[in-house]
């Protein structure tokens, strides 16, 4: 239980996050660039092969259809967003599905129908996107990207905390009362390393004391 709470600990994970991205044309790269990555990831799934003995009825084409293995990994996704924080989470989830279907929507309008259409666009799309946010953390930011220090988290969660970064920016929205201002604390410790304790801020007075 202690580690499902600290793997749902929203503020903790976003001010890692957040401190890897402070510069505001590096947060406009990341806004830009981190939902079409996830989708993109995702979309080589359509071609595996549909998941057995499921099947969704779909209205317009009056019939069932098989399930392909993105779309629970789609709905897995969002559920994770949706515990880590309720209401913005569960709006980044219905994101995640509708992106998920959005995108398989496109790959057939552009015809790529089989994964040997489909790797080389994925690919230059990932390979691009990629290069924006590490250009954008080495000219911007000026430190390396969260993806070498926590590969998982800088993938998986990035999505829900560029959602949040711009519900904050446009509507002010926080996940809890207070929620930035903890962050932000939280981001000056990582930057600035923990504060004494008050035990050690004593022996130091008492130490350049005793030198004066």
């Amino acid at each position: 239980m202690a580690r499902l709470r600290r793997a749902l600990d929203l503020e903790r994970h976003y001010a890692f996050y957040a401190a890897y991205h402070s510069h505001p044309a590096n947060v406009l790269v990341h806004v830009a660039c981190v939902w079409p990555i996830l989708l993109t990831a995702m979309l080589p799934l359509r071609y595996a092969p549909p998941l057995p003995l499921l099947r969704f009825y779909c209205p317009l084409c009056r019939q069932y259809l098989p399930v392909q293995l993105g779309f629970p990994v789609a709905v897995a996704l969002g559920a994770f967003y949706a515990l880590m924080d309720r209401r913005a989470g569960s709006a980044a989830a219905l994101l995640c599905v509708a992106g998920w279907g959005a995108g398989n929507l496109l790959a057939d309008a552009a015809g790529l129908w089989t994964l040997v259409d489909a790797w080389r666009p994925l690919l230059t799309a990932q390979a691009l996107l990629w290069s924006a946010q590490f250009f954008a953390h080495a000219f911007f930011e000026k430190r390396r990207p969260a993806l070498v220090d926590s590969p998982v988290q800088a993938v998986v969660t990035a999505p829900l905390f560029v959602f949040l970064e711009v519900l904050h920016r446009l509507f002010g929205y926080e996940p809890t009362p207070g929620f930035y201002k903890r962050v932000q604390a939280r981001v000056s410790a990582m930057h600035n390393g923990p504060s004494p304790a008050p035990e050690e801020e004593k022996k130091e007075r008492t130490s350049k004391a005793a030198a004066q």
